[in-house]
């Protein structure tokens, strides 16, 4: 299956709306708010719609293992800020 990422909610809906098979994957910051109403419109459409999620984690120390954290969370982008 292709995975489409979609960078903004007009790309998601005109990848949608092209009914081809596979999944767009929501990749915008506001993301989150049009995930359920993507979701369905993929679903008349069979289309499957996905949001990343993202998290934000500091830490005091750049030395964090950062091979550990992607490591145990593959699925999910993260986004390291040090004070």
């Amino acid at each position: 299956m292709t995975v489409y990422v979609a960078r903004n909610r007009t790309n998601a809906v005109e990848r949608i709306n092209s009914q081809m098979e596979g999944t767009v994957d929501l990749d915008y910051e506001t993301a989150w708010e049009d995930a359920f109403e993507l979701g369905r419109l993929g679903q008349q459409y069979g289309v499957v719609v996905q949001h990343r999620t993202i998290e934000h984690i500091a830490v005091r120390s750049p030395e964090v293992p950062l091979p550990y954290c992607r490591r145990r969370n593959s699925h999910r982008a993260m986004r390291l800020s040090v004070p």
